[in-house]
């Protein structure tokens, strides 16, 4: 009997004692997983290329970044690595001859987290593109106006990459209107005085468009960029689209001027005065007498074509 109570004490005593040491265990960390993962700030950019690394990972206590090219080859000497949460890499074109004349290449980007026990691993990558001569050839500009008077001082502004040579024209949407010297130039950035056409056709025309291209290459490929603007006549008739007529009165009374039924001013009994009016395809034109009637006024009337900046005198039978 003794021996039974004996081995229930010892029992009952190892039972506590578990029971203890059951109640000093950490918790589980249940509600903060192992998770590794980050977000990059870009998927592709020209060498030298900044590269924001933003850590989204959960329950880690220690971090470690590594870039490495997909061709290990191109590898720098010094590897691209990190110990920080966040971390920004400006990842440089490879000086390995190998890399001069590809356009891109692929750069893997790998996150390993722990949190002192277990460890995980996320991998991304992104396209490093070549800064060089035969990097991506792309062709593009600014102008500086889209619209101006001529003479107009454009402005051209090279934001090509990847080329080597350039060759900038100008032309008029109607090649009538091109002047006998082309314009062109060779040199990265441009600029061109463009003067309103000499040819006579393009006297009265409020504006013209102009076309400007710009041929870029690499000495292997080229590549085109087409652009714009309007040059808008420098004679304040042509871009109004305004004719001028001088009427003469021969009476010694005062008459209206009237084109298309509006009236554009009084002219003084035997004197001249000049009126800027619309022009116009079969403008009417009319005097009518002010003053000086017994029943009923004057009234002369004449049809006349008048294009931009043309010039009519009219002297009404009256």
């Amino acid at each position: 009997m003794k021996r039974i109570q004996l081995i229930m004490l010892m029992s009952a005593f190892l039972f506590v004692i578990s029971c203890k040491k059951d109640k000093d265990q950490p918790p589980s960390n249940n509600n903060n997983p192992l998770v590794a993962d980050f977000v990059m700030a870009t998927t592709s950019g020209i060498a030298t290329a900044y590269l924001g690394l933003t850590n989204t990972s959960t329950g880690a206590t220690s971090y470690l970044w590594t870039l490495n090219f997909e061709n290990s080859a191109y590898d720098p000497s010094t590897p691209y690595s990190a110990t920080t949460k966040d971390a920004g890499f400006y990842v440089q074109w490879p000086s390995n001859p190998g890399a001069a004349n590809l356009p891109e290449l692929k750069v893997n980007v790998k996150l390993t987290v722990s949190n002192g026990t277990d460890t995980r691993y996320v991998s991304k990558s992104f396209t490093l593109k070549n800064p060089g001569p035969l990097g991506p050839l792309v062709a593009d500009f600014w102008m500086n106006t889209t619209s101006g008077i001529a003479p107009l001082a454009l402005t051209l502004t090279n934001s090509s990459t990847g080329a080597t040579s350039y060759n900038w024209t100008l032309n008029f949407e109607n090649s009538a209107y091109d002047p006998f010297t082309p314009y062109s130039a060779t040199t990265k950035d441009a600029g061109f005085n463009v003067q309103w056409p000499s040819n006579s056709g393009a006297a009265n025309l409020p504006e013209l468009k102009v076309n400007v291209k710009l041929a870029v290459s690499n000495g292997t490929d080229t590549r085109y960029a087409n652009k714009s603007f309007t040059l808008k006549n420098p004679q304040d008739c042509a871009r109004n689209a305004t004719a001028k007529t001088t009427v003469t009165i021969t009476s010694s009374n005062p008459y209206r001027f009237y084109v298309n039924g509006v009236l554009q001013g009084t002219i003084s009994g035997n004197s001249s005065k000049s009126f800027v009016h619309p022009a116009g395809v079969n403008n009417s034109l009319k005097v009518e007498q002010v003053s000086g009637y017994v029943a009923y006024p004057t009234v002369a009337t004449d049809v006349q074509t008048q294009n931009a900046c043309s010039e009519w005198s009219w002297k009404p039978v009256l």
